[in-house]
């Protein structure tokens, strides 16, 4: 038998690996995974309809819609300095190397890291605050696909509707009420509470001076309170604390003055929020006691 040769055409052509990205891409046709959160640990108690998920977790689906399986690993990278750890892929596909065939699917977990509110350096006192990052698909080629990962830090915030009432003057059997609105513009439920604030000391600060000039100023040019009493006790509020659900409006709060004494009374309190993006709201309660009986008949409500 003679031989004949044997002719083959032969091709062969290299595949780049690319998973595709089941998620509805930005105008400019980038992918991103998006977080929002907020300082506290869960949103389940707020009867917000509108409330924030705080499911610090969001996951990526990924297909293999390539003729040949795909190797490859997951790792989240921040973008931000001071905060190096904030994103990372969920413990169970942390450092590992996933395997996807032709057609098949995976998820891939991202996890939000969430900074300590308190702590300001990693977490700035701001209504909103932006952290960026990046999940990093490695083949086993060493080819890589980057998908953005974007993250909403939400403080809450309370703006009251007058920062002094004044109740003018009423008989110390009467009592008059005077109103507040609590609205809450943020997108994260608001937890306040109201404190008493102590007067501060004045000082006076005199510092060598014509003794002509000494003896004409009055004590009004160092404190013009000197007259007025801090007892908190002559103002009842209807509540001392409570929660203004995101983008809505509190109940109207009521302050009560009921004063003792034929005096002056002068007090300071501080609305609080909870991990708000401003320490406190201060509001200044004034109003004068009578002993006169024109003052009890109208103020008595």
């Amino acid at each position: 038998m003679s031989k004949q040769p044997f002719f083959m055409e032969m091709s062969a052509f290299a595949v780049d690996p690319k998973l595709h990205v089941d998620k509805k891409p930005r105008p400019d046709g980038s992918q991103s995974l998006r977080f929002k959160a907020t300082p506290f640990t869960s949103e389940s108690d707020s009867k917000d309809p509108d409330a924030i998920d705080t499911d610090l977790v969001r996951w990526l689906p990924l297909t293999n819609t390539s003729p040949v399986p795909v190797r490859f690993r997951a790792t989240a990278t921040s973008g931000e300095p001071n905060n190096e750890a904030v994103f990372a892929v969920v413990e169970e596909q942390r450092g590992r190397e996933l395997q996807l065939d032709p057609g098949h699917n995976v998820a891939i977990g991202v996890e939000l890291r969430r900074p300590p509110a308190d702590d300001k350096k990693r977490w700035p006192m701001v209504p909103k605050y932006r952290l960026r990052g990046a999940l990093s698909l490695t083949y086993s080629n060493q080819q890589s696909q980057s998908v953005d990962l974007e993250a909403w830090l939400l403080r809450p915030s309370v703006q009251l509707s007058a920062t002094s009432l004044d109740f003018g003057t009423i008989h110390i059997d009467a009592s008059k009420p005077l109103t507040l609105t609590l609205s809450n513009p943020s997108s994260v439920r608001s937890p306040w509470h109201v404190l008493h604030a102590k007067k501060p000391r004045k000082v006076k600060l005199v510092s060598t001076m014509d003794a002509a000039v000494l003896r004409n100023l009055h004590n009004t040019e160092f404190d013009d309170e000197r007259d007025t009493v801090d007892d908190p006790t002559v103002f009842d509020w209807s509540a001392l604390r409570g929660v203004v659900l995101a983008r809505s409006q509190a109940p109207s709060l009521t302050v009560r003055f009921h004063p003792k004494k034929d005096v002056t009374y002068l007090s300071r309190f501080r609305l609080l929020v909870e991990h708000s993006d401003t320490p406190f709201i201060e509001l200044t309660l004034r109003g004068c006691g009578s002993l006169d009986e024109a003052f009890d008949n109208d103020n008595n409500y």
